[in-house]
């Protein structure tokens, strides 16, 4: 009955992966940080029912927004880096024992029993990332490579929010 609670409030659960919005007080969501000039540090910190494909998604679409919010036309991606948290949860053992007993003329009968529920442990990850970009201003320089950001809000955005 504990393992189909637990299986039942997993799933419940896996519906509350952290949704698109800025760092709050929780340390949870998607922030840009400006690192002088054009660069910016963003960062995505995730619940642990979040996987890291949404963190990539949270980081793509920030960069993008902050790049269409500066006056940029797109970004480039200068370094990655996963900032993901594992943790171990460990529920105890438990063992309770039930007794009965009575007494016949000089004897004392009895009974016990008792019920083992073994320690169960969990591994959790909380997925997070940060990503250092450089804004692209037109005119862009000959033979840059740089992502648009119009088109990273067309394909990320709508999955996201």
């Amino acid at each position: 009955m504990k393992r189909v609670s637990l299986a039942l409030a997993a799933v419940l659960l896996v519906a509350c992966a952290t949704p698109y919005h800025e760092r709050g007080w929780a340390n949870l969501g998607v922030d840009a940080a400006p690192m002088g000039g054009d660069l910016y540090r963003v960062q995505a910190r995730l619940n642990i029912f979040s996987d890291q494909a949404r963190v990539q998604d949270f980081l793509m679409l920030r960069a993008a927004e902050t790049a269409q919010a500066n006056g940029a036309i797109g970004f480039v991606i200068l370094g990655t880096q996963d900032t993901t948290e594992h943790s171990t949860l460990i529920i105890p053992g438990t063992a309770t024992t039930t007794g009965s007993a009575y007494g016949a003329g000089n004897s004392v009968y009895g009974s016990a029993t008792t019920t083992y529920m073994p320690a169960q442990v969990s591994d959790m990850s909380a997925p997070g990332g940060i990503m250092m970009i450089r804004l692209v201003r037109a005119p862009v320089p000959e033979g840059l490579h740089y992502l648009k950001a119009a088109e990273v809000i067309a394909a990320v955005g709508s999955r996201v929010r």
